[in-house]
């Protein structure tokens, strides 16, 4: 283990908005979420090595998944945006909303390599590997709404999470919107 990975205070913000607490464990070098609503499904977030976090679902019964790993913590937490996001719907009461994730939804600039045998891969045009999953059949969800997170602002992905519609990343017909450009100040 190399420490315990440092989160951002929004995000850890918007896990307490979705009902979950954190712990840090310093001599395991990992952060928990827990849920307090009572589900008996952990997160546990870890850096194995230097270079590479994991994220890590714990069931009841201990036993753990994989369920993303990551070189960088900004695509850590937004993925991790994501995953809370949809708590948060829930709790506001605003309808589900199911984000396209075939490939030909992923953001522009990014690709799926499925060369490794065990995994899937998004990865940057000309930058590399961003997010891998274990392959299974539902890998795709979540690298294609991941690639299209990373292009957004916290604030506006935020804002999509709080909007009946999910405005401004999903356009009125349900297809990703492009990012919005930010203006040289």
């Amino acid at each position: 283990m190399t420490g315990v990975p440092a989160l951002s205070a929004d995000c850890l913000g918007w896990a307490r908005a979705a009902g979950f607490v954190h712990r840090t464990d310093d001599i395991a070098g990992v952060v928990e979420f827990r849920s307090e609503m009572g589900a008996p499904i952990r997160y546990v977030v870890r850096r194995p090595a230097r270079d590479r976090l994991e994220l890590v679902e714990v069931d009841e019964l201990g036993d753990e998944r994989l369920v993303l790993f990551v070189a960088e913590m900004k695509v850590l937490e937004r993925y991790l945006f994501g995953l809370f996001g949809d708590d948060i719907r829930a709790e506001v009461e605003l309808p589900f909303v199911e984000l396209r994730w075939d490939r030909d939804a992923l953001a522009e600039g990014y690709e799926i390599d499925d060369s490794s045998p065990g995994y899937q891969i998004l990865t940057g045009s000309g930058s590399g590997p961003v997010a891998a999953v274990p392959r299974s059949e539902v890998g795709l969800l979540a690298l294609v709404p991941l690639s299209h997170f990373l292009g957004w602002s916290l604030a506006a992905l935020k804002r999509s999470f709080l909007d009946e519609s999910f405005r401004p990343l999903l356009a009125a017909d349900g297809s990703y919107a492009q990012p919005e450009l930010r203006k040289p100040t």
